[in-house]
């Protein structure tokens, strides 16, 4: 059984100040929060291999390709070429996706293409949906009970004011979840990236991170 402060306090004394020490600066709460995520919901093991393809100088990593794809879905980012620019100008944000330097992140066409690619393929599903929907996520949640009953995949809402104000709760989003049939375990992400023990604090702005567990 994995015990989440336990889990945090490896990745504080581990990835996280390792990546700091590659990048030679510190990690903002963003990426520390986007480290997390990419950590919990697992990218390699979700992948086909060979994880390289293409030709000439430059062959592409799908492996990249998915942690801008996670990236671009955790950040709340509308456009690829929002993502393409700040691949751009952070170096930690290149290191967390795998990208070696500024040459070596793909034109938005080659990420257009590949992120249909994984769009396609199921890759979403079968890592995670980001839910942020402004307060609406027990709706959308409803709406997708059919493909949670089917496909069983790892999603992150955010639960801040706006669930109060809009009358839901997290145990509300429970019992959507129950009534698909699934078991699913509960985790909370802190805005810093630390991952604790589910439920979270009254008036505290979280994401909740929901991984089944059959």
């Amino acid at each position: 059984m994995v015990i989440l402060s336990d889990y945090w306090s490896t990745l504080q004394i581990s990835l996280i100040p390792f990546m700091e020490q590659v990048v030679e600066t510190r990690l903002t709460e963003k990426e520390k929060r986007l480290v997390a995520i990419m950590d919990v919901i697992g990218v390699e093991k979700h992948l086909d291999h060979p994880y390289h393809y293409g030709h000439g100088r430059m062959p592409y990593d799908i492996r990249s390709m998915a942690r801008a794809f996670i990236a671009r879905a955790a950040l709340n980012l509308s456009q690829t070429k929002m993502l393409r620019e700040m691949l751009l100008g952070s170096v930690a944000l290149r290191a967390i996706c795998g990208f070696e330097s500024r040459e070596r992140v793909p034109s938005e066409s080659v990420f257009s293409h590949n992120f249909a690619v994984l769009a396609r393929s199921g890759y979403g599903d079968k890592t995670h949906e980001a839910i942020d929907v402004e307060g609406y996520e027990p709706n959308v949640l409803r709406g997708a009970k059919r493909v949670i009953a089917r496909d069983a995949p790892s999603f992150l809402y955010e639960y801040n004011h706006l669930a109060a104000a809009a009358g839901w709760s997290c145990e509300d989003i429970e019992k959507i979840i129950q009534e698909t049939g699934r078991k699913y375990k509960y985790s909370v992400l802190h805005q810093n990236g630390e991952l604790t023990e589910y439920p979270p604090k009254d008036g505290e702005a979280v994401d909740i991170f929901a991984e089944c567990m059959e």
